[in-house]
């Protein structure tokens, strides 16, 4: 097959097109060679290699026992992964495979991109992008596409490209299929020059509820090693962080997995220098904080800070944050207090700042900053609490 187009839709979203200048299959001595080339907006897609006999696989699938092994390399936009690997499957039971990823360098952006399946296109500015509902999407998790077989499959991939921060290096771990459950054990990789542990389990994935819970500690890098922002003029320097939580939630969207979310989470971050192109940047919620700290804040190219530390407890999707929440500038001393309920993602926080030194917003703001809003829409406003004391 060559020059072919394939289009669709999906309800009434827009109508997506997909390119495949080739597609090759052919059999020789128990063997399929495959070649396909497929383009999908501005990400390039290609699969070659060889596996056992595609056509007996199709046949004698689940009628009779199949064993075959995979040969496979597959680019993305020109950057390419090695699979390799086997897979058997008797009859009327899960299919067993045992399969290696292994790359010197991949991106995970174009194949996100790939898979999308929000009826926007993936090469859309995010300004034209409708937004959503919500700030965590209630769109469903492709849990559907998760195999339900037993197996594993082991990553060594040397540089992992994440979008809009620095790539991930030397990343190791074994996933393994179990039916109904998936288990993501001993993830490791190196961030800027920390490392990161991560371990996922997700279980009655084809119910109505999957569960899921995450595991993560990273440690040992700073802001300045990890943040990408693509603009000269939008960097940051220092910021020694590490991140730690540990969180259990249910549902088919992130939404309804942060609505029903329990666990609690850590950050801390060491002495930075922000400029305040890439604080601008940081989105609504970010941007309506800092402006209600200090209105003036734009006066000045840079922020410095200080240090910030954060404990959020999260039970069944509210976060209760007693004076845990505290950041100190060159400027300010700030610590939150109150609630954010992930569910309706109502948001209800005290911002207490204290001015340092210097002008900031002209006045003594004291207790009198209120952060209202939701999440998606989040908006300043008066503590009439702190005005009565």
């Amino acid at each position: 097959i060559s020059d072919a187009r394939i289009t669709y839709q999906d309800g009434s979203s827009p109508t997506k097109v997909v390119d495949v200048p080739k597609l090759s299959l052919t059999g020789d001595g128990g063997k399929t060679t495959i070649l396909l080339d497929l383009q999908y907006a501005n990400y390039k897609l290609g699969l070659k290699g060889k596996m056992g006999s595609l056509r007996a696989a199709i046949i004698d699938w689940d009628q009779s026992p199949v064993k075959t092994s995979l040969d496979f390399t597959l680019t993305l936009n020109g950057k390419s992964l090695d699979i390799t690997g086997k897979v058997d499957k008797a009859p009327k039971v899960l299919p067993q495979f045992d399969i290696k990823l292994e790359s010197k360098s991949f991106d995970l952006l174009p194949l996100a991109a790939a898979s999308a399946v929000s009826g926007k296109s993936s090469s859309a500015p995010k300004s034209s992008q409708v937004q959503g509902r919500y700030f965590f999407s209630d769109d469903p998790l492709p849990f559907n596409l998760l195999p339900n077989a037993n197996g594993k499959i082991a990553l060594d991939i040397v540089q992992l490209g994440v979008p809009d921060q620095m790539p991930f290096r030397n990343v190791s771990g074994t996933i393994d299929f179990k039916g109904n459950r998936l288990d993501i054990n001993d993830l490791k990789f190196e961030i800027g020059k920390g490392q990161a542990q991560v371990q996922i389990s997700l279980s009655q994935i084809d119910s109505p509820t999957p569960v899921i819970s995450i595991k993560a500690l990273a440690k040992g890098f700073t802001l300045e090693q990890v943040v990408d922002s693509g603009d000269s003029s939008a960097k940051v320097s220092g910021g020694d962080t590490q991140i730690a939580f540990n969180l259990s939630g249910k549902g088919k969207s992130l939404h309804q997995i942060m609505g029903a979310a329990n666990g609690k989470a850590q950050m801390t971050v060491g002495k930075a220098r922000l400029d305040s192109k890439l604080l601008n940047s940081a989105g609504d919620l970010a941007v309506t904080i800092m402006d209600a700290l200090n209105p003036m804040r734009k006066q000045s190219n840079q922020t410095i800070l200080e240090c910030a530390v954060a404990y959020l407890p999260i039970n069944s999707g509210m976060i209760n944050i007693n004076d845990s929440v505290g950041v100190e500038t060159d400027r300010l001393n700030i610590v939150l207090s109150g609630t954010v309920n992930l569910n309706s993602e109502v948001i209800n926080l005290k911002i207490d700042p204290h001015q340092k030194s210097g002008l900031t917003t002209g006045i003594d703001l004291g207790s009198l900053v209120k952060l209202e809003g939701t999440l998606q829409h989040p908006k300043a406003g008066i503590n009439r609490e702190g005005v009565v004391n």
